[in-house]
Protein backbone atom coordinates (compact mmCIF):
# COMPACT_ATOMS: atom_id res chain seq x y z
CA UNK A 1 0.00 0.00 0.00
CA UNK A 2 1.40 3.37 -1.03
CA UNK A 3 1.40 6.04 1.60
CA UNK A 4 1.03 9.73 0.69
CA UNK A 5 4.71 10.24 1.47
CA UNK A 6 5.69 7.39 -0.88
CA UNK A 7 3.57 8.89 -3.66
CA UNK A 8 5.26 12.26 -3.14
CA UNK A 9 8.71 10.63 -3.03
CA UNK A 10 7.99 8.68 -6.24
CA UNK A 11 6.81 11.85 -7.99
CA UNK A 12 9.90 13.74 -6.81
CA UNK A 13 12.17 10.91 -8.00
CA UNK A 14 10.51 10.89 -11.44
CA UNK A 15 10.79 14.67 -11.67
CA UNK A 16 14.47 14.53 -10.72
CA UNK A 17 15.08 11.78 -13.27
CA UNK A 18 13.35 13.86 -15.96
CA UNK A 19 15.54 16.85 -15.08
CA UNK A 20 18.67 14.69 -15.23
CA UNK A 21 17.64 13.33 -18.63
CA UNK A 22 16.91 16.83 -19.91
CA UNK A 23 20.27 18.08 -18.65
CA UNK A 24 22.14 15.11 -20.16
CA UNK A 25 20.40 15.62 -23.51
CA UNK A 26 21.13 19.34 -23.50
CA UNK A 27 24.75 18.66 -22.63
CA UNK A 28 25.05 16.05 -25.39
CA UNK A 29 23.57 18.50 -27.92
CA UNK A 30 25.92 21.23 -26.76
CA UNK A 31 28.88 18.84 -27.01
CA UNK A 32 27.88 17.95 -30.58
CA UNK A 33 27.68 21.63 -31.52
CA UNK A 34 31.01 22.45 -29.88
CA UNK A 35 32.66 19.47 -31.59
CA UNK A 36 31.31 20.72 -34.93
CA UNK A 37 32.59 24.23 -34.20
CA UNK A 38 36.00 22.81 -33.30
CA UNK A 39 36.11 20.88 -36.58
CA UNK A 40 35.18 24.04 -38.52
CA UNK A 41 37.85 26.03 -36.70
CA UNK A 42 40.46 23.34 -37.38
CA UNK A 43 39.52 23.36 -41.09
CA UNK A 44 39.80 27.15 -41.17
CA UNK A 45 43.18 27.07 -39.46
CA UNK A 46 44.47 24.43 -41.86
CA UNK A 47 43.17 26.42 -44.83
CA UNK A 48 44.83 29.59 -43.53
CA UNK A 49 48.18 27.83 -43.06
CA UNK A 50 48.00 26.20 -46.50
CA UNK A 51 47.09 29.54 -48.09
CA UNK A 52 50.05 31.25 -46.44
CA UNK A 53 52.44 28.56 -47.78
CA UNK A 54 50.85 28.73 -51.24
CA UNK A 55 51.12 32.52 -51.34
CA UNK A 56 54.80 32.28 -50.53
CA UNK A 57 55.25 29.79 -53.39
CA UNK A 58 53.21 31.99 -55.73
CA UNK A 59 55.39 34.98 -54.88
CA UNK A 60 58.47 32.93 -55.82
CA UNK A 61 56.82 31.82 -59.08
CA UNK A 62 55.85 35.41 -59.94
CA UNK A 63 59.42 36.54 -59.33
CA UNK A 64 60.67 33.91 -61.80
CA UNK A 65 58.34 34.93 -64.64
CA UNK A 66 60.22 36.54 -67.50
CA UNK A 67 57.55 37.15 -70.14
CA UNK A 68 53.91 38.02 -70.60
CA UNK A 69 53.19 34.47 -71.72
CA UNK A 70 54.69 33.09 -68.49
CA UNK A 71 52.55 35.52 -66.47
CA UNK A 72 49.36 34.50 -68.31
CA UNK A 73 50.21 30.80 -67.85
CA UNK A 74 50.84 31.45 -64.14
CA UNK A 75 47.52 33.26 -63.74
CA UNK A 76 45.72 30.44 -65.49
CA UNK A 77 47.29 27.79 -63.27
CA UNK A 78 46.63 29.89 -60.15
CA UNK A 79 42.99 30.33 -61.12
CA UNK A 80 42.71 26.58 -61.56
CA UNK A 81 44.41 25.91 -58.20
CA UNK A 82 42.25 28.46 -56.36
CA UNK A 83 39.04 27.07 -57.83
CA UNK A 84 39.91 23.51 -56.83
CA UNK A 85 41.19 24.64 -53.42
CA UNK A 86 38.02 26.61 -52.80
CA UNK A 87 35.86 23.63 -53.76
CA UNK A 88 37.85 21.36 -51.42
CA UNK A 89 37.50 23.87 -48.57
CA UNK A 90 33.73 24.32 -48.98
CA UNK A 91 33.24 20.58 -49.43
CA UNK A 92 35.13 20.02 -46.21
CA UNK A 93 32.93 22.57 -44.39
CA UNK A 94 29.81 20.94 -45.86
CA UNK A 95 31.01 17.53 -44.62
CA UNK A 96 31.65 18.98 -41.16
CA UNK A 97 28.13 20.44 -41.16
CA UNK A 98 26.68 17.09 -42.24
CA UNK A 99 28.63 15.28 -39.51
CA UNK A 100 27.46 17.78 -36.88
CA UNK A 101 23.85 17.36 -38.00
CA UNK A 102 24.27 13.59 -37.86
CA UNK A 103 25.59 13.86 -34.29
CA UNK A 104 22.62 16.03 -33.29
CA UNK A 105 20.15 13.64 -34.92
CA UNK A 106 21.74 10.72 -33.06
CA UNK A 107 21.35 12.54 -29.74
CA UNK A 108 17.71 13.39 -30.46
CA UNK A 109 16.93 9.86 -31.66
CA UNK A 110 18.54 8.37 -28.57
CA UNK A 111 16.49 10.69 -26.36
CA UNK A 112 13.33 9.82 -28.29
CA UNK A 113 13.94 6.11 -27.84
CA UNK A 114 14.51 6.61 -24.11
CA UNK A 115 11.30 8.64 -23.77
CA UNK A 116 9.29 6.02 -25.65
CA UNK A 117 10.75 3.21 -23.56
CA UNK A 118 10.06 5.11 -20.35
CA UNK A 119 6.51 5.93 -21.43
CA UNK A 120 5.88 2.28 -22.28
CA UNK A 121 7.26 1.19 -18.91
CA UNK A 122 5.22 3.75 -17.03
CA UNK A 123 1.97 3.24 -18.95
CA UNK A 124 1.11 0.33 -16.71
CA UNK A 125 2.04 2.34 -13.62
CA UNK A 126 -0.25 5.25 -14.51
CA UNK A 127 -3.37 3.63 -13.09
CA UNK A 128 -3.56 4.48 -9.44
CA UNK A 129 -3.81 1.74 -6.87
CA UNK A 130 -7.08 1.64 -4.99
CA UNK A 131 -5.60 2.99 -1.71
CA UNK A 132 -4.40 6.15 -3.50
CA UNK A 133 -7.87 7.12 -4.79
CA UNK A 134 -9.05 8.62 -1.47
CA UNK A 135 -5.87 10.71 -1.33
CA UNK A 136 -6.49 12.03 -4.85
CA UNK A 137 -10.12 12.83 -3.99
CA UNK A 138 -8.99 14.66 -0.83
CA UNK A 139 -6.44 16.65 -2.81
CA UNK A 140 -9.06 17.61 -5.41
CA UNK A 141 -11.42 18.73 -2.65
CA UNK A 142 -8.65 20.81 -1.07
CA UNK A 143 -7.76 22.42 -4.41
CA UNK A 144 -11.42 23.22 -5.09
CA UNK A 145 -11.80 24.76 -1.62
CA UNK A 146 -8.64 26.84 -2.12
CA UNK A 147 -9.89 28.01 -5.53
CA UNK A 148 -13.25 29.05 -4.05
CA UNK A 149 -11.52 30.87 -1.20
CA UNK A 150 -9.34 32.75 -3.70
CA UNK A 151 -12.40 33.69 -5.75
CA UNK A 152 -14.25 34.92 -2.64
CA UNK A 153 -11.21 36.95 -1.58
CA UNK A 154 -10.87 38.46 -5.08
CA UNK A 155 -14.57 39.34 -5.12
CA UNK A 156 -14.26 40.97 -1.68
CA UNK A 157 -11.30 43.04 -2.90
CA UNK A 158 -13.24 44.18 -5.94
CA UNK A 159 -16.24 45.09 -3.81
CA UNK A 160 -14.03 46.99 -1.34
CA UNK A 161 -12.54 49.06 -4.12
CA UNK A 162 -15.91 50.02 -5.66
CA UNK A 163 -17.03 53.65 -5.10
CA UNK A 164 -19.55 54.02 -2.33
CA UNK A 165 -22.67 56.20 -2.93
CA UNK A 166 -22.71 59.23 -0.65
CA UNK A 167 -25.82 60.56 1.00
CA UNK A 168 -26.39 64.17 2.02
CA UNK A 169 -26.97 64.91 5.65
CA UNK A 170 -29.82 67.29 6.36
CA UNK A 171 -28.68 70.84 7.01
CA UNK A 172 -25.39 70.48 5.22
CA UNK A 173 -25.07 71.88 1.76
CA UNK A 174 -22.22 71.39 -0.53
CA UNK A 175 -21.40 74.10 -2.96
CA UNK A 176 -19.78 73.56 -6.26
CA UNK A 177 -16.72 75.68 -6.79
CA UNK A 178 -16.77 77.89 -9.81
Amino acid sequence: MDTPQKIVDDAAARYLEALKTQFETGLALLNALVAGAERVRAAQLTAARDTRVEHKQIAERVAKTASLQDMIALQSSLLNEYCFGSMRYWSQLAEIGRKTQEDIVNVVQKQGKQVLAQAAAESSAISLPVPAEPLVAAMQTAFNAARKANESFANALVAAGAPVATTKKPGKHTHARP
